[in-house]
C-alpha cells in the first residue's frame, strides 16, 4: 500500500458518441493520514467523437448495519476538474489531492459501521457512461500513519554500553586490585592515617581521598598479644618431660 499504484481501463463508446477512450492512472500511495497530499497522475487517449473533460474525486463510504438492514451514505470530500481534451487527441495530467484534516480514520473491524475511502479518475462524456479508475484508499490516525522523513533518513540504532564501558576508575572502593607490570593484581598499601582515626573511634576520611575519586580501605588495627613466658630464673620444661608425667 505504501509503493505507487497504478491501474488503467479502455472503453468502447456507443450511440450517440463512437471510437473509444483509455485512462491510465497512478497514484505514489494507498495509505495516508488525514491533513496529507497524495500525487495523482492519469495519462488520456481520447479516439472517440466527442470532447472529454478528466476529473479526480476522493470519495467516502459509510455503511450502517443493523442486523439485517443496512444503510449506505457516499461524500465528496475532494474533486479537481482539469482541462478538455479534444477528440483524437492525447493528454497527461497531474493532481495534488488533499485528504481533508478533519477525515475520519478508515473503519473495516466493526460490525455496526464501516468507513472506506476511494480515488477515482475518470472522464466526463457526454451522452456515454464515464469510464473511471478506481482505487482505495486506506486513512490511518496521525500517529499510526508512517513517517515519509524516516524512510529517508533510516531506522535509527541506539547502541547500548558494553560491559567494558564501566571502567575500575567509575567504581572505585580502595579494594580493588592494580595490575602490576609483570601481569600479577596487587591490592593497594592502606593509607597509614585511616589507622589512626579507627583506634580513635573516628572514621575520618583521610584528607586527598575525595580528589581521588576513591574510597580508603578499612584496615583493622593490628593488636600483638604477648605470649606464654616462664617464671624468672626458670627453665622452660621440655616436651619429653611433659609427655612422661601425662602417662604416669
Amino acid at each position: 500500500m505504501m509503493c505507487p499504484q497504478s491501474s488503467s481501463v479502455r472503453k468502447k463508446m456507443s450511440g450517440l458518441c463512437k471510437g473509444q477512450v483509455q485512462i491510465c492512472a497512478t497514484i505514489n500511495r494507498g495509505v495516508c493520514s488525514p491533513g496529507e497530499t497524495l500525487s495523482v497522475v492519469a495519462k488520456i487517449c481520447n479516439s472517440s467523437s466527442r470532447n472529454t473533460r478528466l476529473k479526480f474525486k476522493l470519495q467516502q463510504v459509510t455503511v450502517y448495519s443493523c442486523q439485517d438492514n443496512t444503510n449506505s451514505s457516499k461524500e465528496t470530500l475532494f474533486k479537481m476538474v482539469g482541462d478538455t481534451i479534444r477528440p483524437n487527441s492525447e493528454q497527461t495530467a497531474s493532481c495534488q489531492l488533499k485528504v481533508p484534516s478533519d477525515a475520519i480514520p478508515t473503519i473495516h473491524n466493526c460490525e455496526i459501521i464501516s468507513v472506506e475511502y476511494y480515488i477515482k479518475v475518470y472522464l466526463d462524456v457526454s451522452f456515454a457512461l464515464d469510464p473511471e479508475v478506481v482505487f482505495p484508499l486506506v486513512i490511518l490516525p496521525s500517529k499510526f500513519a508512517p513517517a515519509q522523513s524516516r524512510e529517508a533518513v533510516g531506522p535509527e540504532t541506539v547502541e547500548s554500553p558494553a560491559y567494558s564501558e564501566f571502567t575500575s576508575s567509575t567504581f572505585t572502593t580502595g579494594l580493588d586490585p592494580i595490575l602490576t607490570g609483570s601481569g600479577v593484581y596487587q591490592y593497594p598499601t592502606p593509607d597509614p592515617t585511616q589507622h589512626a582515626n579507627i583506634t580513635s573511634d573516628y572514621n575520618q576520611w583521610p584528607q586527598g581521598a575525595a580528589s581521588q575519586g576513591s574510597v580508603p580501605a578499612f584496615i583493622a588495627p593490628s593488636v600483638q598479644h604477648p605470649g606464654p613466658t616462664a617464671l624468672h630464673g626458670e627453665e622452660p620444661p621440655l616436651y619429653l618431660s611433659i609427655y612422661q608425667h601425662q602417662n604416669e
